[in-house]
């Protein structure tokens, strides 16, 4: 069909009977089904399918994290509360004679106590906060910096200034 064709020709027609007449109806011309209406329609319901897919997979590969993520949490928590229950545990039966099979966590402790001085070392870090005392002094030069810029944005207001008037 061109353009210079006339539309009101080419309507299919249903043929409706009542009684001893024959009616015939036709849809509205605005809403003719061309080959551009046919071809916008397959691509919006391509689009349409492919967001779906693209979110799928989106949700599955998110599903996938979340599951992984979980299941290390999950270890994690079990292996502390593990340990939590050995250290309880170690120190009731610390007495009993048959604590040998204790003694072995017993090492452990200590080799755990080397990484508490380990956290120790931050302590004194905290200490140097008292030293930082001189960065101070650069934060007081921190003003200085945006009073720069501000010298620096005064004489753009005053080209806003020339500008309004």
């Amino acid at each position: 069909m061109r353009k210079v064709d006339d539309v009101r020709k080419h309507i299919v027609r249903r043929e409706i009977k009542k009684g001893d007449k024959t009616i015939y109806k036709a849809p509205r011309i605005q809403r003719l089904i061309t080959e551009k209406r046919l071809r916008r329609k397959a691509l919006n319901k391509r689009n349409r399918v492919d967001r779906w897919k693209a979110t799928k997979e989106a949700h599955q590969a998110y599903e996938k994290l979340l599951s992984k993520y979980l299941k290390e949490k999950k270890a994690t928590d079990k292996a502390a509360r593990l340990q939590a229950i050995g250290a309880k545990a170690g120190a009731k039966p610390a007495p009993a004679a048959p604590a040998k099979p204790v003694a072995p966590a017993k090492a452990q402790a200590p080799v755990a106590k080397p990484v508490a001085p380990a956290k120790a070392t931050p302590a004194p870090a905290k200490q140097a906060a008292p030293a930082k005392a001189t960065p101070a002094p650069a934060k007081a030069a921190a003003p200085a910096k945006p009073a720069a810029p501000a010298k620096a944005a005064a004489p753009a207001k005053e080209a806003k200034k020339g500008g309004k008037k």
